[in-house]
């Protein structure tokens, strides 16, 4: 009898044994798409036996975890790269429509008839018709200017509003984390769930910024902006913002501060924002952006090339002599605030006391001649005289390098979203492979313990037969 107990006993810690892999193998299945599981195996051990009553057996031990660190760390590297282009290629996507290369809206169709118009009328300098399509295309082209800057500063405003949201998705992301440090101080008992959430909110927050979790030998975890600025420790959090400070002798003071990245402390951490969409709406905002409409410290290309069409096509114009028989000198046609250089694109008007017949074709020479300043203006667009150029390059030529590098830059974007993306699935994949719940493995492995138990719950009832018929003998 002794013995026909001690294999029931064994054949109990079997089957305890096995319903708890089963709960395990069961759990596998019902979180394989949970983000950031990892599967857990189970670990069966034996029990010890020898001739003083232990009889052996087996039972479970802690479940192992299968994650593997590199893996995670690769896919969170990559899916940093992937934040950075995929929000570069969406914040730099507006910029494609400012500068329109057809020449047929916006700044290059005003300036296309801008140019237009002093051609028709260096042909015919007297025409009243001809002077007054010159006004209305200096008109169309300052309107182009002002519509320009218009969707610039729509631009920014967006990129503003997303900076806040960016950097308030951070702040909530590191609030779950330190209630995750708070779960594994207070003793916490190995949790599949628990940890699944911690490392779905790492996946998520480099996907926004460049951070570095570090795994501390208390069970909790530790967040570096950067690898260098805390936001997570223990069970406190340093909350980071965004900041418009201005430059300390700025060469612009009232154009726009660019916008900084400070910590809890107000210290300035922006540099260590590299990727992610927080490092791609801070490139767009204090980099892309100014140098088409200026900031503290530039004017920005846009800027540049309306005051230069503005300034030159004044200079020809007041150098110049109106046509008749009592000639006059020329009358400026553009006029824009002088209080900041970055502000020509979105103040160029056409002077509002000028009339057509101020308009002075005339070259007094010498040599004279009745259309030379007309004939002038019409060649401004690719002339080839220093004084019509921008660093080397005619009007025409400079418009054509800035809608050619906004393309080049949104090219580049999509070009590294794509790679980022593809990277993104590799690295993955290789994590699902390694830790990753496979549901053919599990139904596989759960008939196999399904098996076992009903192999182990024979043995008891062959058991409980035996004691029965020996108690009836």
């Amino acid at each position: 009898m002794a013995n026909l107990f001690a294999t029931l006993n064994t054949a109990s810690h079997t089957l305890q044994a096995l319903e708890r892999m089963m709960t395990v193998s069961q759990n596998n299945v019902s979180n394989a798409s949970t983000p950031g599981f990892a599967r857990q195996d189970a670990v069966a051990l034996a029990l010890p036996f020898d001739n003083n009553g232990l009889v052996g057996g087996v039972t479970t031990g802690t479940p192992q975890n299968s994650r593997d660190q590199f893996a995670e760390q690769s896919v969170r590297n990559e899916v940093a790269n992937d934040g950075l282009y995929s929000q570069l290629a969406a914040s730099l996507a507006p910029l494609d429509g400012v500068i329109d290369i057809t020449g047929a809206s916006g700044l290059s169709g005003g300036l296309t008839k801008l140019l237009q118009s002093f051609s028709a009328w260096s042909a015919n300098p007297t025409s009243s018709t001809a002077q007054q399509a010159v006004i209305s295309a200096a008109q169309t082209f300052a309107a182009g200017a002002r519509q320009t800057s218009n969707q610039l500063d729509q631009v920014r405003n967006g990129l503003a509003s997303n900076l806040a949201s960016t950097v308030n998705q951070i702040n909530q992301l590191a609030g779950k984390i330190q209630d995750y440090n708070k779960a594994k101080l207070s003793g916490t008992a190995p949790d599949p769930g628990l940890d699944a959430g911690l490392y779905s909110n790492l996946e998520s927050l480099s996907q926004l910024g460049n951070f570095v979790p570090l795994f501390q030998a208390d069970g909790t975890v530790t967040v570096l902006l950067g690898g260098q600025s805390p936001l997570v420790i223990g069970t406190e959090t340093n909350p980071i913002s965004v900041a418009y400070n201005g430059s300390p002798s700025p060469a612009n003071p009232g154009a726009q501060p660019a916008a900084h990245i400070v910590d809890a402390g107000g210290a300035d951490i922006t540099s260590l924002v590299g990727q992610g969409k927080l490092g791609a709406l801070l490139r767009v905002r204090n980099t892309d952006l100014p140098a088409l409409t200026g900031d503290q410290n530039q004017t920005g290309s846009l800027n540049t090339l309306v005051k230069q069409v503005a300034d030159r096509v004044n200079q020809l114009l007041t150098s110049g002599q109106t046509t008749g028989l009592t000639p006059q000198s020329g009358t400026a046609l553009f006029t824009y605030s002088t209080t900041n250089a970055t502000d020509v694109i979105r103040s160029l008007a056409v002077n509002p006391s000028i009339t057509p017949a101020q308009l002075a074709p005339a070259d007094p020479g010498p040599p004279a001649s009745s259309n030379g300043i007309a004939l002038k203006l019409a060649s401004l667009g690719q002339s080839t005289d220093p004084a019509d150029q921008i660093s080397g390059t005619s009007i025409l030529g400079y418009l054509g390098g800035i809608a050619s590098g906004i393309g080049q830059k949104i090219s580049d974007a999509q070009t590294g979203r794509q790679r980022s993306t593809d990277l993104v699935v590799q690295a993955k994949a290789l994590r699902t492979q390694l830790s990753g719940v496979s549901l053919d493995q599990e139904a596989i492995h759960l008939v196999e313990l399904q098996r076992s138990y009903q192999a182990a719950a024979r043995v008891v009832t062959i058991v409980n037969e035996m004691a029965q018929t020996l108690l009836q003998m």
